[in-house]
């Protein structure tokens, strides 16, 4: 900025450059004490210390929205502060940038790599003829998730709304009816901020619906969207959902530990109990169990089963490495006995050589007393 002053107006020192939220960026200087606290500075623009991008959330600014929505909705017992997102074992998750990100393997592995790579990445959307791709959370009431995971799994993060609405521009998805989905979509044309937050709406009780026609209704699963990848800290969590805490620390053993360090909490979503099921769920130890199993816990079974034969693999290949290492040094101890057998051996000879004086190593003369010459 060559005057001094940015878009607005606003009287800048020279070179200063403005951050997302407005105010300004100073390299050099130490950051302002009261932005990395609350990411609002009261002086503004005129702030003479740095106002650096991504700062961290203080997770105690969304404990404090909760405690002042709860107080707001204190006779509303149908309404949730958090925005929960599960994840399921199916296809692949691409994320806006065109980069596959393939969380590749069950729900639990999904789930491991999101809190492992604090990142939950996007997907395209359908319905909307057009590469619209956004992260989808519910915000059913936590009693009401069993029935949710049902369909994806019990594996699962939630995240204050307050954290979303704030940080990622998390909304409430507008569930439209055909015509109006149909007009609003041509309107938007092409643009994919206004095309992530719209849904199709046609609910079974539809008299326009045709005959043999599946209804299209998502409005129980009451849906919020926000761009993608949704990056966060462990801190921000405000809960991590599992089906079994004792399964989790099996399958997740560090990242039991780290979510226990920053005070996040762990849920158990329950199962819904159905006739038939086996009650030790993912404890069973059967191989061939006669009663019924969820599609996820035969997942975990099926990862079991694969890590016991990698693991024999893995120690059978330690086996070989051994036996191959244990046949290398008894090699090599028998190449250095043979050397040193040599060595000994060339040593008698050279100390049992007749006409030489082992001291010196040079020939000895002998005088015979019944010589000729003498006589």
């Amino acid at each position: 900025m060559s005057d001094g002053r940015d878009s607005r107006g606003l009287n800048l020192p020279f070179g200063t450059t403005l951050n997302l939220k407005g105010y300004p960026l100073v390299p050099g200087q130490i950051d302002c004490s009261f932005y990395m606290k609350s990411k609002e500075c009261k002086f503004g623009s005129n702030c003479k210390f740095n106002h650096p991008e991504n700062v961290p959330r203080d997770r105690y600014r969304d404990l404090s929205h909760y405690e002042a929505f709860r107080q707001h909705n204190k006779d509303r017992m149908d309404v949730s502060f958090f925005l929960c997102h599960f994840t399921k074992s199916t296809n692949p998750v691409v994320s806006q940038t065109n980069n596959i990100h393939r969380i590749q393997g069950f729900a639990h592995e999904r789930l491991e790599a999101i809190l492992t790579k604090k990142k939950v990445y996007d997907c395209v959307l359908p319905h909307l003829d057009a590469p619209v791709q956004a992260v989808c959370f519910t915000e059913m009431m936590l009693p009401s998730l069993s029935m949710h995971a049902e369909k994806y799994s019990p594996w699962g993060v939630a995240f204050h709304k307050s954290f979303l609405f704030n940080e990622t521009k998390a909304n409430q998805v507008l569930y439209c009816r055909d015509e109006l989905f149909q007009s609003m979509k041509e309107k938007a044309q092409g643009d994919h901020d206004l095309l992530r937050y719209m849904t199709p709406f046609a609910p079974k009780y539809s008299e326009q619906l045709h005959q043999g026609t599946n209804p299209i209704d998502y409005s129980h699963e009451r849906e919020w969207r926000t761009p993608g990848p949704v990056s966060f800290e462990l801190k921000n969590l405000a809960y991590v959902f599992v089906p079994d805490i004792r399964v989790f620390k099996e399958l997740m053993p560090d990242l039991h530990t780290q979510l226990c360090e920053e005070g996040v909490e762990i849920r158990v979503i329950e199962k819904v109990a159905k006739e038939n099921s086996c009650n030790n769920s993912y404890r069973c130890q059967r191989a061939n169990c006669w009663y019924a199993h969820t599609p996820d816990e035969n997942d975990v079974f099926h990862w079991r089963t694969g890590q016991e034969r990698r693991g024999e693999e893995r120690r059978g290949e330690e086996r070989r490495g051994e036996e191959r290492r244990g046949e290398e040094r008894r090699g090599e101890e028998m190449r250095r006995g043979e050397e040193r057998r040599g060595e000994e051996r060339r040593g008698e000879e050279r100390r049992g050589t007749p006409g030489t004086d082992p001291r010196y190593g040079s020939p000895i003369t002998l005088l015979s007393g019944g010589s000729s010459s003498r006589a």
